[in-house]
């Protein structure tokens, strides 16, 4: 029997973050060890596994799992799921240790998986000797960089626009909730001449500026005459498309980096043989 996680297999690569748990389904062309996503689709984080269209997207076949993100519990829940249905046992990434990266910050084990993830499939395209900063806009905002030698070197955190606006209205007497619509519609004028207006242009123009801040000061801090390779990924990182046209936006980064640790899992197995 094939073992399930060989390359020229497709499979299921499931990354749970503090909102949603995003599933896609991944194949690598022969040419290329890049996984190409076939197949997305996106639950919330208390939702159940969408059988049915699992199932759809296999084919009849019972495909390989890969599991990952920033929420322990849930990905815990996952694994019992998985063990009372016919598909074969997901493998799990629960730490650093597991992936095929150095990761040379203070304290690696305390590094949230979802970030390192993205550094993992960063180093699939960022050109060799060059560093990379990685921009993942989702409920919490990670800007992190990959060095030039490839090692995940720390980064900065902030809050997401969903949780700014969030705080606002739960912290403050008067400020009304935002939603979605509101928060991610089109770009909104800087003065506002209503409080939703205003609260609208603070959160959208102070999301952008933070993170234009923030790249500039690691772009500088990384010491090189060139630019670092720049990539966006994460809910709301299509918004800063416009801002960075020269950055690579992938909307599920992490994704990818889940399915190059099972393809680099089996590799090493093999090479074990």
């Amino acid at each position: 029997m094939s073992d399930p996680l060989e390359p020229d297999r497709p499979l299921v690569a499931i990354d749970v973050g503090n909102t949603r748990i995003k599933l896609g389904l991944f194949e690598r062309r022969a040419d290329r060890r890049w996984p190409e996503c076939r197949e997305f689709t996106a639950i919330p984080r208390s939702g159940s596994v969408p059988w049915n269209l699992l199932a759809r997207w296999a084919g009849g076949e019972m495909l390989p799992t890969v599991i990952g993100g920033s929420h322990p519990a849930i990905i815990e829940q996952l694994q019992r799921d998985w063990a009372n249905q016919r598909w074969p046992a997901p493998l799990v990434i629960r730490n650093f240790t597991s992936l095929p990266i150095d990761v040379d910050v203070d304290v690696p084990e305390r590094v949230g998986l979802d970030r390192l993830l993205n550094a993992v499939a960063v180093n699939e395209f960022r050109p060799a000797g060059t560093s990379a900063v990685i921009v993942d806009a989702g409920t919490a905002i990670n800007i992190d960089v990959v060095n030039p030698a490839g090692a995940f070197a720390g980064g900065a955190i902030l809050p997401g626009l969903a949780l700014g606006a969030r705080a606002l209205h739960e912290y403050t007497a008067l400020l009304p909730w935002l939603g979605p619509e509101e928060l991610r519609g089109d770009a909104p004028a800087a003065i506002g001449r209503n409080t939703r207006a205003a609260m609208q242009s603070g959160l959208r123009w102070g999301f952008a500026g933070a993170v234009r801040e923030l790249v500039q000061r690691m772009t500088a801090e990384t010491g090189l005459a060139h630019s670092p390779c720049l990539v966006l990924t994460g809910g709301d990182g299509g918004l800063l498309t416009e801002m960075f046209p020269e950055a690579r936006y992938f909307p599920s980064l992490a994704m990818h980096g889940l399915a190059l640790c099972a393809w680099h899992r089996n590799e090493e197995r093999a090479s074990d043989v």
